[in-house]
């Protein structure tokens, strides 16, 4: 299994936490068939990442999205809301947003 790269103490202070970043599903979002959920411990393992993240570790600690795009995995969390983490060129996470901190 990948390991994730953490923050200890303190919140990582390159990227990460992306509000002016969609969260919701674009147009060009393709179903991914699964799940694609997330619960409050899933957030507060997100909030304390070092970003950039490889797509493995995200994949193995939060499993397939509910969509995706070009760019972004999209999972569900409570209340019709979602999050979104981004992707670079390489594959690498880079980031996410959370719909209802726009």
């Amino acid at each position: 299994m990948a390991q994730f790269r953490t923050s200890r103490g303190h919140r990582p202070t390159n990227v990460g936490f992306a509000p002016s970043l969609p969260a919701s599903p674009d147009a060009n979002a393709e179903d991914y068939g699964l799940d694609g959920t997330m619960g409050a411990a899933d957030l507060l393992v997100l909030s304390y990442l070092n970003w950039p993240q490889n797509y493995t570790s995200i994949s193995d600690r939060f499993g397939f999205p509910a969509q995706r795009s070009e760019s972004a995995d999209y999972y569900s969390i409570s209340g019709h809301q979602w999050v979104a983490i981004y992707y670079d060129s390489t594959g690498n996470a880079t980031g996410y947003s959370i719909s209802d901190s726009q």
